[in-house]
């Protein structure tokens, strides 16, 4: 990931990384209306639908790198898995454990069979609510090794196949919610087809054209954030239908920002890559630890919306990636906790 030909990837990460910490501020303040203003609500709409190709396209690099590079050794693999992925996941989940739900591990009136349930049942569901992500990339690791025989001879006929599937099961899936189906199309839903779109797009050679990708991307999110927009203003309160990871539009827009990048190394000054080199090395740890360094804030009392979303939200980001990057960086120094930072 360190050789030229990978700087893009590099910046991608890096700039997912980020991405994923302004959705999260801007979604904290989208999440008060109707007590905050229209204009308040809509600038904070407009920059959480930006930036929700975030997620996808860590799910997309999964595909173009850890499915691409499986070599069959399936011990390495999960042991691999476990020490870079699984493990951090685990420290950060306790930490999160104790900082969410302290009062109720404490309550003296709970039973160690009703705390070791409470527990359990945390760690089932996330103790955390971007720790999700995890679950997703936990569970399609375990298919790699059977996907990755495929994708390593399948033609681009065979996946523009998959890809139709699963670009119309995701489409259709909504409506077939209230209908009893025999028919079993789970293979083809999901963020499965992220991992197979990010593997597929590492690898081919076709080119796109950057000016159809831009304008597709703005496509997307404009309609992103104008849908999610009127319907939060018709039911007076956020609606995030339409920033939902497996929609079309937030499909798109990720399809198209990780063809932006990976079409183009965009070179950058010396000290910025420096720095976007450093983001994408504790990207992982990052991710794991903003929401604690955020919600953090919220409890010092610091709100969001003090300054209009326009300046807070790149304000609050650009700390707490600060902040996150230095934390990790620190724990990575120390013996005991290198390997529990991510």
């Amino acid at each position: 990931m360190g050789s030229a030909k990978l700087i893009w990837a590099n910046n991608l990460r890096a700039l997912a990384t980020i991405a994923v910490i302004v959705l999260h501020v801007a979604s904290t303040i989208s999440s008060l209306y109707p007590a905050i203003s229209k204009s308040y609500f809509l600038t904070s709409i407009f920059i959480d639908s930006s930036v929700r190709w975030g997620v996808p396209v860590f799910i997309m690099l999964s595909g173009s790198f850890a499915l691409e590079n499986y070599d069959n050794r399936l011990k390495s693999f999960f042991a691999k898995m476990f020490h870079r992925i699984v493990l951090p996941f685990l420290f950060w989940s306790v930490v999160y454990l104790f900082f969410f739900s302290w009062k109720e591990l404490t309550d003296p009136a709970k039973s160690i069979g009703q705390l070791l349930a409470f527990t359990g049942n945390q760690f089932l569901s996330g103790t955390a609510s971007h720790l999700w992500f995890v679950y997703v990339i936990v569970s399609m690791y375990l298919v790699f090794p059977f996907l990755s025989k495929w994708t390593k001879v399948a033609t681009e006929k065979e996946y523009i196949y998959f890809f139709v599937l699963w670009l119309f099961f995701l489409l259709i899936d909504p409506y077939l919610s209230d209908y009893d189906i025999n028919f079993s199309y789970n293979f083809f839903t999901g963020f499965i087809g992220y991992i197979v779109l990010g593997n597929y797009l590492f690898k081919t050679t076709r080119k796109f054209n950057q000016l159809l990708l831009i304008s597709l991307f703005l496509t997307g999110f404009l309609y992103t954030a104008i849908r999610t927009y009127f319907a939060s203003v018709e039911e007076n309160e956020i609606n995030e239908l339409f920033m939902d990871n497996l929609s079309l539009n937030v499909c798109v827009m990720s399809f198209c920002v990780y063809l932006i990048c990976r079409q183009r190394n965009y070179t950058l000054h010396s000290t910025w890559q420096r720095a976007v080199d450093i983001i994408c090395k504790y990207s992982y740890g990052i991710y794991l630890s903003h929401l604690l360094i955020l919600n953090i804030f919220l409890r010092l009392g610091l709100k969001f919306d003090f300054l209009h979303p326009i300046i807070s939200i790149p304000l609050i980001t650009v700390t707490c990636l600060v902040i996150s990057c230095g934390l990790i960086m620190g724990m990575k120094k120390i013996p005991v906790l290198k390997k529990l930072a991510g």
